[in-house]
């Protein structure tokens, strides 16, 4: 069994797609897919699992969550949008992240360089808190060594209530991250 500490840094040091990794031609489908799966392998929970399919761009395309495509091929821009997606999805819906590129996108000022410029500070401070973060989780696991006074490895009993105190956390940023949604970038009569 991992210790917490190797699974926090494990966890946290994830791999990012800059905006200048990515080709300056357009991809086709299958070509994304391939992209992004080869960088973001490491990022996955199970090796089953897939960052993306022909389905899930599909399906955000039909949503409205990528510009229309000409032909077969995507640009940058819509490779960009599917990681801001990629990013999003486990936070927020997928109409609050429409809401979002909807509003973004309502400024006539907002383009693909907009787009880019704003998902590489996105990715800058992500991180520049990873080591906040880190810093903090390595704390809340001393803590949890501590409290439980043991020198060998804790059961999952002994680690249940650090888990669910995370999971109130995770519950508590996707909220924050709910009303920003709501309080800046949805429209004034269509408020909750």
């Amino acid at each position: 069994m991992k210790e917490l500490k190797d699974l926090l840094f494990e966890v946290l040091d994830d791999d990012d797609i800059h905006a200048s990794d990515l080709p300056a031609i357009d991809l086709y489908l299958d070509q994304i897919i391939s992209l992004l799966e080869g960088k973001y392998s490491p990022n996955k929970r199970r090796e089953s699992d897939k960052i993306l399919t022909n389905t899930m761009i599909h399906n955000y395309r039909k949503a409205g969550l990528i510009k229309p495509v000409k032909g077969k091929r995507y640009s940058k821009e819509h490779i960009l949008q599917m990681l801001i997606i990629f990013a999003m999805k486990n936070s927020l819906s997928i109409q609050d992240i429409k809401t979002v590129f909807d509003r973004l996108y309502s400024d006539p000022t907002f383009d693909s360089q907009a787009l880019s410029d704003s998902y590489e500070r996105a990715l800058a401070f992500k991180s520049h808190e990873s080591e906040t973060l880190t810093n903090y989780l390595s704390e809340f696991f001393e803590k949890i060594k501590l409290a439980e006074h043991k020198e060998k490895e804790n059961t999952p009993e002994d680690l249940f209530p650090y888990l669910l105190c995370i999971t109130f956390f995770a519950g508590h940023l996707q909220r924050i991250a709910e009303q920003m949604v709501d309080e800046y970038f949805t429209p004034e009569p269509d408020r909750v």
